[in-house]
C-alpha cells in the first residue's frame, strides 16, 4: 500500500466529501483553473474506471503504471496527453489523498509519429493545373509547383511515402505550417491559386 505523507503544512480536503469534491477543493485552494480541474478529473475518473471503480486508496504504483501503459498501447494517446494523465494521478495521490506512490517503474511510452496535415489532394493539384488560362502556360505552373514541393525552408511539402505520383501533398513540417512559416513555397502556392481565381 502507498505510504502516507507528513500532513504538516499541507491543505487536507474534507474527508466527508466525495472524491470529486475533494479534488475540486484542493485545486481551488491551489488556484488551479477550472479548465485544469476538469482535465485532471477526466484522467482521475478514467484511472478509477480502468480499475473497475476501486478507490484510489486501494491502488498503488503498479495500477498507475498499468493505466498509463494502457493509454499508450491501447488508446494510442500522444506523449503530452499521457504526461497530463500522469500529472493528474500524481496530484490526486500527493495533494488530495496525501499518499506517496513511490517509484512507478517503467511506463510504456507512446510511439506514434505526428500526423502531417494534407495540404492539397492529388485531385486538387490536377484541378489547379487543368484550370490554368491560356495566357499562363502550364509549364510555368508545373515549375512553380515543383519549387513549392522542393523548397527546404518554412513549410516544405512531400508526397505520402509509398504511394508514388498519386499521393496527396503533405506539409513536411506541420508545426512550421501552423506557425505560418510558409516562406517561398507558400508564395508559389498562392501564385498557382491566383491563376484560377
Amino acid at each position: 500500500m502507498p505510504e502516507a505523507l507528513d500532513p504538516q503544512e499541507k491543505f487536507l480536503p474534507n474527508p466527508k466529501l466525495k472524491l470529486r469534491e475533494q479534488v475540486g477543493e484542493v485545486m481551488r485552494f491551489k488556484h488551479f483553473s477550472h479548465r485544469t480541474e476538469s482535465a485532471y478529473w477526466h484522467w482521475i475518473r478514467g484511472f478509477i474506471l480502468f480499475h473497475q471503480k476501486r478507490h484510489p486508496r486501494e491502488l498503488g504504483a503498479k495500477e498507475v503504471q498499468a493505466y498509463l501503459s494502457h493509454l499508450a498501447s491501447e488508446r494510442n494517446v500522444a506523449t503530452a496527453t499521457q504526461n497530463q494523465a500522469l500529472n493528474a494521478i500524481v496530484f490526486l495521490y500527493r495533494a488530495v489523498l496525501n499518499v506517496d506512490l513511490g517509484n512507478l517503474g517503467k511506463i510504456e511510452r507512446p510511439t506514434r509519429r505526428p500526423k502531417l496535415p494534407t495540404v492539397l489532394t492529388k485531385d486538387e493539384v490536377r484541378q489547379v493545373l487543368a484550370a490554368v488560362s491560356p495566357e499562363h502556360p502550364s509549364f510555368v505552373c508545373n515549375a512553380s509547383l515543383g519549387e513549392w514541393l522542393r523548397h527546404p525552408h518554412g513549410a516544405g511539402f512531400t508526397r505520402a511515402q509509398g504511394r508514388g505520383d498519386d499521393a496527396d501533398l503533405h506539409a513536411r513540417d506541420a508545426k512550421a505550417w501552423d506557425r505560418g512559416e510558409k516562406s517561398v513555397g507558400y508564395v508559389n502556392a498562392l501564385f498557382l491559386l491566383s491563376l484560377v481565381a
